[in-house]
């Protein structure tokens, strides 16, 4: 079905006048719920470029928040840190990642959504960025208590571009773990083992990406 322009200009114009009229709908009425926390997350990586395997290993401090209204929520995090190689004669990088999903939760415990993840490796004084377009899910659900839960999630690269390397073709990413609300407070602990993988075409260059993170966060729910 096609909405005309007019459509959309008199839809506009009723709700702002519905806002001045101090009838705003009731969505926009709702509080918003404010999460914030950090991460440390110990991880492996393989980068593979030009017919070459780097194994590396480091550790990767992060932040992270949620901001939502109803059921829609605005997901950010950010982390960085440096990877070292496995062998002496290999060389390192420093990572840095940033996520920011939009997601909405149409069932208890579903939340679907999508948005932009950029990673940027700095190798030999050289950076290579990887701009990432992801659509997933994520469901949690009750484990062991009513305060301990199970989650899950998975995405796929919809889209994606990546910088002094080559043509970006696929990607993909999950991770799974556990989530502890104690008494059902702001404070809430969670642990996930997570997993990724991004390509580029014609065998070009792949990095491949695990490990467990440890996030400590605040706020309500």
């Amino acid at each position: 079905m096609t909405v005309g322009r007019g459509t959309v200009v008199r839809a506009i114009l009723v709700t702002a006048a519905c806002v001045a009229g101090g009838t705003a709908p009731a969505f926009a009425l709702q509080t918003v719920r404010l999460w914030g926390g950090g991460s440390v997350a110990v991880v492996g990586a393989v980068s593979e470029s030009s017919g070459e395997i780097t194994d590396l290993s480091g550790t990767l401090l992060g932040v992270a928040g949620r901001a939502a209204v109803g059921p829609l929520a605005l997901h950010v995090r950010y982390a960085e840190g440096d990877l070292d190689p496995a062998n002496d004669d290999g060389v390192g990088q420093r990572h840095i990642e940033g996520v920011a999903l939009l997601g909405v939760t149409p069932l208890a415990g579903l939340e679907v959504g999508g948005g932009p993840r950029v990673r940027s490796i700095v190798r030999d004084e050289r950076t290579q960025r990887w701009v990432v377009w992801q659509v997933g899910g994520r469901y949690e659900s009750p484990a062991l208590a009513p305060w301990v839960r199970g989650v899950v999630q998975g995405w796929i690269a919809v889209g994606g571009d990546v910088s002094n390397g080559g043509e970006f073709t696929s990607g993909r990413g999950g991770a799974a773990g556990i989530l502890v609300r104690p008494g059902d407070g702001p404070l809430e602990i969670r642990v996930d083992y997570t997993i990724d993988e991004l390509r580029l075409g014609e065998d070009a260059g792949r990095e491949t990406m695990e490990g467990f993170t440890l996030t400590v966060g605040w706020g309500r729910q």
